[in-house]
């Protein structure tokens, strides 16, 4: 998982989404540095069904939640901005399910 990232299990209180801005969003990326396969969220994804780990991740703007299970349940984590390398050693974080949180 990445350093200085937020990680929680999702058990009874979920965060309150915020209203959604027309710019939110986040591009998640199988492979290190922003490369590979990728997927544009601008929307609540409560099923991705991704069949690869996510590697990297550009934020814009906002915060985003990335849980390891469908809706938004498992390891989750908040992030606030680009992160060339999610994981350990760059090897990429689960990620079924996503959120704006704002």
């Amino acid at each position: 998982f990445a350093a200085g990232a937020t990680f929680a299990t999702v058990a009874s209180a979920q965060p309150q989404t915020k209203p959604w801005p027309g710019n939110a969003e986040a591009t998640i990326y199988r492979d290190t540095n922003f490369s590979g396969p990728a997927v544009a969220i601008q929307t609540e994804e409560r099923n991705l069904r991704l069949n690869w780990r996510v590697a990297s991740i550009r934020v814009p703007s906002g915060e985003w939640q990335l849980c390891s299970r469908p809706d938004f349940r498992g390891d989750c984590v908040t992030i606030d901005r680009d992160r060339p390398r999610l994981g350990v050693f760059g090897q990429g974080i689960a990620v079924q399910s996503a959120r704006y949180l704002g």
